[in-house]
């Protein structure tokens, strides 16, 4: 009996010892794995010479200047990640995905991407993740397939309807509010838009191809959870399109608990010119940046601090010169 007594103590001291830690200040960001059934898929994307043919990744041009169709195993770059975030020692107080899982909706593919994600239920590492416009590809239509495969979401929804998902992650010192946002040409933009918004980019074809903005009923929506949201309390606002958070919700003005907006989609890792609103945008965790920065396959690593919050980019490749850079938000 002394003998076994022994022996648990120091199976339980090992246990112990071996334990990993959890930074409750810490908060790991993805976004846009562009998965598929396939192992591997491609994805076109135009890539700049100085950086495209340097990466260790199969380009064939598509004919039109400066593009390229570029292969990548997405599914093995997301097994990476996770397998990286389960290593970790101490390990992030929660994650959260922004969206676009995979490049076409499909039942097989999100079961792909929920088993990849397993490891990090099984850890206890808990997250949150919302839909990209890839992901639902239809405003006015809710993504059944997506809704039944990641089913666990559903009831911890706080969105006042069914036809958009919202999550609060409540941290330490800081709260996030993730939800979807609305991609202008899928959908009735004329209807959705205000005149002013109407006057300012009803004629840029490109902020309508490729930045987002809020539902009407999203911004009183916004507004209240702002508005029940204590004074000494920062809270972030994330969802997956970039969106002139000014010309869409002008009420953040009037709470200085706001913090910013975080956001995917873009692939590439920026923060806004302007600091009021601003916004931060996270690379892709499976593919290249596309357009002038050309962030390669990354996620962010958010580290809370007393006085500011530190964004710091850590590349697929550890050894890219890029790994490391850093975007800091003092705090508001």
């Amino acid at each position: 009996m002394k003998r076994f007594l022994t022996i648990l103590f120091f199976l339980t001291f090992a246990a112990l010892a071996h334990a990993v830690t959890v930074d409750e200040n810490l908060v790991l960001f993805l976004s846009d794995f562009h998965c598929d059934v396939k192992p591997s898929v491609r994805y076109v994307s135009p890539v700049e010479t100085k950086r495209g043919p340097s990466m260790d990744f199969s380009y064939t041009p598509t004919g039109r200047e400066g593009e390229f169709r570029v292969e990548y195993d997405t599914l093995a770059n997301l097994r990476t990640w996770v397998s990286r975030i389960v290593a970790m020692d101490p390990r992030p107080a929660y994650v959260i995905m922004l969206g676009d899982d995979i490049n076409v909706p499909s039942e097989d593919g999100y079961k792909l991407v929920k088993e990849t994600l397993k490891p990090l239920d099984d850890a206890g590492i808990p997250y949150a993740k919302i839909m990209g416009n890839h992901d639902r590809p239809q405003v006015a239509q809710q993504n059944d397939v997506y809704l039944r495969v990641f089913s666990e979401f559903g009831p911890r929804s706080i969105s006042p309807t069914k036809d958009w998902q919202a999550f609060r992650v409540s941290l330490k010192d800081v709260d996030f509010v993730l939800f979807e946002t609305f991609d202008p040409l899928r959908g009735d933009w004329e209807k959705w838009f205000t005149p002013a918004q109407k006057e300012k980019y009803a004629e840029n074809d490109g902020y309508l191809r490729y930045h987002g903005a809020f539902f009407p009923e999203q911004v009183t929506w916004m507004e209240s959870v702002l508005k029940a949201q204590p004074a000494d309390r920062p809270i972030f606002f994330c969802g997956h399109h970039p969106t002139d958070v000014e010309a869409f919700f002008p009420q953040f003005k009037d709470f200085p608990q706001f913090q910013g907006w975080i956001h995917g989609h873009f692939h590439n890792f920026y923060r806004s010119k302007t600091d009021s609103p601003r916004s931060l945008s996270i690379p892709s965790a499976g593919v290249v940046g596309v357009g002038t920065f050309q962030t390669p396959p990354a996620i962010v690593k958010m580290q809370i601090l007393p006085g500011a919050y530190r964004f710091t980019l850590w590349t697929l490749d550890e050894t890219d010169p890029l790994n490391g850079k850093e975007i800091v938000f003092e705090k508001q």
